[in-house]
């Protein structure tokens, strides 16, 4: 903003002197925060939607949870660790292809994890293969017919084919509000995940990522699946 100033007003001053200037003004320079602008009409659906579970008895216990996220070899965006007050902390900005994974997760009441590398972008064929391959074979061996399965609703997740396939696959889909990542479950995987997969420096390759990442999903479901468990609780 302050370079935004400068360049607009063409002062005799400098970037500095106008920071200082705003901070007399008592402007602060802030992050800001990741919070779910909901309108009124996703606070009414999010609670028609809540309270039709509460009604119904939903049984959670029968209730898988899915959801993708994008690993980076640099870190999260706002990585941040204490290091000496000599030293600067950088993240490096890959300009090159290849600089991220793309998981995608499934969370059991067991507490047990699936997961799938998704090579590229998640598009709709990709996604039923997933489906038909990971996550319906292991939903109905766990848990029988009786399965709930929860998606988000990105336009990958409610294209006209997966719908189909779902519904040929005679898989019970959970009706989700819309902006509700934070009724997932799986959003605590994915921080649990990241405590421990950013857990050190940088990555130097795709590889290394990947196999941290195993490494971590296999710790969960070896010695941390009460965890899981206590989330669905």
């Amino acid at each position: 903003n302050s370079r935004k100033i400068v360049e607009a007003t063409d002062p005799n001053v400098s970037i500095r002197t106008v920071q200082r200037h705003l901070l007399r003004m008592q402007l602060k320079y802030k992050r800001a925060s990741p919070i779910i602008c909901l309108t009124k009409a996703h606070f009414e659906k999010r609670m028609i939607a809540v309270t039709k579970w509460i009604e119904d008895h939903h049984c959670w216990e029968l209730t898988a949870f899915s959801d993708e996220k994008r690993f980076s070899l640099d870190g999260p965006d706002d990585w941040r660790s204490y290091i000496p007050t000599s030293q600067k902390l950088y993240r490096c900005k890959r300009q090159c292809a290849g600089g991220s994974v793309l998981i995608w997760v499934l969370v059991l009441p067991n507490g047990l994890l699936s997961y799938r590398i998704v090579e590229g972008n998640l598009n709709a064929d990709k996604y039923i293969d997933l489906l038909r391959t990971t996550a319906v074979p292991i939903m109905k061996l766990n848990y029988g017919e009786h399965v709930t399965f929860q998606e988000d609703n990105s336009p990958v997740h409610k294209s006209r084919k997966v719908i189909n396939f779902l519904k040929s696959a005679n898989v019970k889909v959970l009706e989700w509000p819309a902006k509700s990542p934070d009724l997932n479950i799986a959003e605590d995987v994915w921080k649990l995940l990241s405590n421990s997969v950013y857990d050190g420096p940088p990555f130097k390759s795709k590889a290394f990522l990947i196999e941290r990442i195993k490494e971590v999903i296999m710790d969960i479901n070896e010695r941390r699946r009460h965890i899981i468990r206590n989330l669905y609780a």
